[in-house]
């Protein structure tokens, strides 16, 4: 999206918003498509035993914790107006690694 903002002179960060719907709706259809499969034909995703589901679910939402905070600080960065896309993806990209 950046360099079609660029080539085409258009707002990269209008560009980013528009691109959260249909993101959004093309995640939730990829989700279904792999839930349905799994459904259909068991033996690709082999169900795990779970033990004690609190922690379970404490052990993912800490696996996933910084992948949310990189996105909501680049995406609250350029939406806010204190960083351009380029500026943001600089500390992103550092954090990253």
């Amino acid at each position: 999206m950046i360099v079609y903002g660029t080539f085409t002179e258009t707002s990269v960060a209008k560009l980013f918003m528009a691109g959260i719907v249909p993101g959004t709706v093309l995640m939730g259809m990829f989700m279904a498509y792999i839930a349905i499969y799994a459904y259909l034909r068991p033996s690709i995703a082999p169900r795990q035993p779970i033990d004690d589901v609190p922690v379970a679910i404490q052990r993912v939402l800490i696996d996933i914790a910084p992948f949310v905070l990189l996105i909501g600080g680049i995406v609250g960065t350029i939406y806010s107006g204190i960083a351009t896309p380029i500026e943001a993806a600089a500390p992103a990209v550092c954090s990253a690694s």
